[in-house]
């Protein structure tokens, strides 16, 4: 039941590895549209992930990575974005999630970015953590931008340091 393109013989075992496409050079599935008029939102290409219902013995889409035009295409000007969307616990039906538009902006919780990378969400937090569990945060709410620095098992010495060329010009510690 597997679909082999280029090789006689499996890449992947697993049960769910149903297509392989192997090439010396680095094998590439392309999708395209054949298509002179893509005018601004038409699709370009993309993956679906669906699943089967059971109770209404349905598929449902459950994600998608969808490449859209962003703008009107015309002889050497394609404007291009790219949409992940994911479904919620409790959902039926995908929503955006993070967007890459065609000046390489990426939006998390928006459909429309304004710098190179934005996060919109009721109270956005970044957090950065090591293996061991220590970790950094940062937290925006109403007119406030909080760091945070944790070690991650109450050790005092935790601090932020500001650095500009690569020298400490602030530190705020414990």
């Amino acid at each position: 039941g597997r679909l082999l393109v280029g090789t006689t013989s499996a890449v992947d075992t697993s049960d769910e590895a149903i297509v392989h496409i192997v090439d010396t050079l680095g094998a590439r599935l392309v999708l395209g549209r054949n298509d002179t008029t893509v005018a601004a939102g038409n699709g370009l290409g993309g993956i679906r992930f669906a699943g089967n219902d059971t109770t209404s013995n349905t598929y449902t889409t459950l994600g998608e990575i969808l490449c859209q035009a962003d703008g009107t295409h015309a002889a050497g000007d394609n404007p291009t974005r790219l949409t992940f969307k994911t479904t919620a616990d409790g959902a039926s039906s995908v929503t955006e999630r993070m967007r890459i538009d065609n000046q390489g902006r990426v939006g998390i919780g928006t459909t429309s970015p304004n710098r190179v990378f934005e996060i919109q969400d009721g109270s956005p937090i970044i957090r950065l953590t090591e293996s061991a569990g220590t970790y950094s945060e940062i937290s925006a709410s109403t007119s406030v931008l909080s760091l945070r620095a944790d070690e991650g098992d109450g050790v005092a010495s935790t601090r932020i340091d500001f650095r500009v060329d690569g020298s400490e010009a602030m530190r705020i510690d414990s």
